[in-house]
């Protein structure tokens, strides 16, 4: 009666551990890599993959960098040759990449780094006077584009061969480009912009605005309204980029998803939620619209029409969920765990903890995961992590 008592309390104290936190099978861890000499790691950028690396942001000493890790056998092939600057903390949300250069834009400062060595080409670190900048960078080809306010507000045009930049559109301060989406239309380079009219350093916004310009022709086509706040305490900012599909432009803006088309700005559907996709943003993902609000939902709405298919809780305020094979892979804000949900039903098939959490409490899962080829990757406070995809 003893022994069935101690594996009883045995079998509770385990089925307690975070490590072992699951809604079903667990995956296969197939290697970590540390990407910190033990400090844990500040800020925040998003992993990506650029040909057989995985690109993380990591912890030398005291100083943030990056790393590239081997996606297939987890080996460090690179540390960036420099540093992000000591005096500012890192945000980098979107990154884009061309022939082997990977434009990082971290809010004011831009770096063009070589993917293949972790040599920076070039950097605009001084070059500007800015109060205010995006948190990362959009791109097609060998364009990229970003946002700065200084004395005005800025959309600007770079070049990711040389880190040659210009403004292409200037605005008065109280109004800020906020996401810019480059997209290539019957040989015209067209800018899809969410705007924002109200003060860039503020949470909550008054007013914002769809706009579509034409880079080729230097002609703007509309800039709509979109959500104005009743009170200013009201956010109604847009959160995460825009998508576009076809002639169609899905937004969350403050406590809604909404549609638009693409061509005339005009409203087709719009679907209100708990709260707003502050730090999630949307994707797309099997026809579906996909976004965690900032209360711990994770919607999927039907692309066609703005009806919610499906709601599931997940702890907390996630940053952008990833999908890939049918499944969502998401990290909880108020857990830190790992969770692969079904996009057909939204039913989480597992869920787990980092690693490292069993001894540090503070080195759960963050930021955003990526995958490719039937593997996801996602980092915590000190390493990072490559397990076999839920399918």
């Amino acid at each position: 009666m003893k022994k069935n008592m101690y594996a009883l309390i045995f079998i509770l104290s385990l089925t307690s551990c975070d490590f072992l936190t699951s809604a079903g099978q667990q995956p296969q861890l197939l290697w970590q890599a540390p990407i910190s000499n033990g400090r844990l790691i500040e800020g925040a950028m998003s992993l990506t993959i650029v040909q057989d690396h995985v690109i993380a942001l990591g912890i030398d000493g005291k100083k943030s960098t990056l790393f590239g890790i081997n996606r297939n056998a987890g080996n460090k092939v690179w540390q960036w040759s420099d540093f992000f600057l000591s005096d500012k903390s890192v945000l980098v949300d979107y990154l884009h990449d061309y022939d082997n250069i990977l434009v990082v834009n971290n809010r004011l400062y831009n770096y063009g780094i070589n993917t293949l060595n972790g040599q920076t080409l070039w950097s605009n670190e001084t070059s500007r006077n800015t109060e205010w900048g995006s948190q990362g960078a959009t791109g097609v080809g060998k364009t990229y584009f970003f946002s700065t306010i200084n004395d005005s507000a800025n959309a600007i045009l770079g070049n990711i061969l040389t880190g040659k930049e210009r403004a292409i559109l200037k605005y008065p301060k109280s109004i800020s480009p906020y996401w810019i989406v480059p997209i290539i239309r019957s040989s015209d380079t067209l800018l899809v912009m969410t705007l924002i009219y109200g003060e860039a350093s503020t949470s909550f916004r008054n007013k914002t605005y769809l706009a579509l310009f034409n880079l080729t022709s230097g002609q703007k086509i509309y800039e709509l309204l979109q959500r104005e706040a009743e009170t200013p305490a009201i956010n109604v900012r847009p959160d995460g980029l825009p998508i576009i599909d076809d002639n169609r432009i899905f937004t969350a803006i403050g406590q809604s998803i909404q549609c638009n088309d693409l061509l005339t700005g005009k409203l087709m559907w719009r679907t209100n939620t708990d709260y707003n996709f502050w730090l999630s943003g949307i994707i797309q993902a099997d026809k579906k619209i996909i976004g965690c609000s900032s209360l711990g939902t994770l919607y999927a709405l039907k692309q066609e029409d703005g009806q919610i298919l499906w709601q599931t809780k997940v702890p907390g305020s996630s940053r952008t969920p990833f999908f890939m094979n049918g499944i969502i892979y998401i990290i909880g804000g108020d857990d830190g765990l790992l969770y692969a949900i079904d996009a057909t039903d939204g039913k989480i098939l597992w869920k787990i903890a980092s690693p490292d959490n069993a001894s540090n409490k503070q080195t759960f899962f963050t930021g955003v995961v990526t995958g490719k080829d039937g593997k996801i990757y996602a980092s915590s406070y000190l390493n990072l992590y490559c397990y076999k995809a839920a399918r």
